[in-house]
């Protein structure tokens, strides 16, 4: 495939779906050398990408292969810190230094679920979205990745910073969040202007501190555009149930933090999912 874009086959290609076809890094590299310039969407998902793969995706993007790409999707791909350490870069390093003519992609929408990074690659990915990278970005989903609390709060920053007016979705499910990340985000979260767009926001499988902490968020007009929330409790087959401080395999529900969030809910109209 890689040999059939360098001779300029399939140039209005816009979506490649290759979900489930033992792609590795090679592959990519062969991939990238001469992608169609009009493709918007790559979905990898169920490869073997792992960090030389978004290595070689980064590179794509800093070299302007890729100047058209808004939707990416690579759930189970392998990708650990390096990797998405070496997109962040991309996506606001290169940007920072091009003011005169090279195009960068603007993503809209990023899926990396059940992947292998960790806070690290995460305080890298928040570090470009600190510096305007992806200040299109609708839809995020992190789920279960063991970011941590620490990948949380660097998360939380990017939020209060107030540069992703545009994001609608995002799932932070069972993502080994502690308490300390929980305060965070939920800080994040109730400074009004911070999320203007949000619609569905996904915290479960994570510590119950968040439900202790978003009755006050929901209490006030915090994330005015929230329909649809989603807290519900560790279980014991989470990928990271009892990761980090091991706190959540401990904690029990607060049943009156839980009953103030399902009236808060109830007030506003929000989908709850506890």
């Amino acid at each position: 495939l890689g040999d059939a874009f360098a001779r300029g086959a399939m140039p209005r290609l816009t979506q490649l779906r290759l979900t489930q076809n033992q792609v590795g890094a090679a592959g990519l590299v062969a991939l990238f050398r001469s992608p169609p310039r009009g493709l918007r969407l790559l979905m990898l998902n169920d490869n073997r990408v792992g960090d030389a793969g978004f290595l070689a995706l980064g590179n794509a993007i800093s070299n302007g292969a890729l100047t058209e790409l808004d939707n990416l999707s690579c759930d189970e791909c392998e990708v650990g810190d390096t990797g998405l350490a070496a997109l962040s870069e991309a996506l606001w390093q290169h940007r920072a230094s091009s003011r005169v003519g090279a195009r960068l992609p603007v993503l809209t929408d990023v899926s990396l679920n059940e992947n292998h990074f960790t806070s690290t690659g995460v305080s890298a990915f928040a570090e470009a979205v600190r510096n305007g990278g992806l200040q299109q970005l609708r839809t995020l989903s992190f789920s279960g990745t063991a970011i941590g609390s620490s990948g949380a709060q660097a998360m939380a920053l990017a939020i209060s910073d107030q540069t992703l007016q545009v994001l609608e979705k995002l799932w932070l499910d069972d993502c080994a969040i502690g308490s300390g990340g929980a305060v965070a985000l939920a800080s994040a979260f109730k400074a009004r202007g911070s999320v203007p767009a949000l619609e569905t926001l996904g915290l479960s499988s994570n510590s119950l501190a968040f439900v202790e902490v978003f009755a006050d968020v929901l209490n006030t007009k915090a994330m005015p555009r929230l329909d649809e929330l989603s807290l519900r409790p560790p279980q014991a087959g989470d990928a990271h149930v009892g990761q980090g401080s091991g706190e959540l395999e401990r904690q029990r529900v607060n049943e009156t933090a839980l009953d103030r969030v399902r009236e808060a809910c109830h007030r506003r109209d929000i989908l709850l999912h506890s």
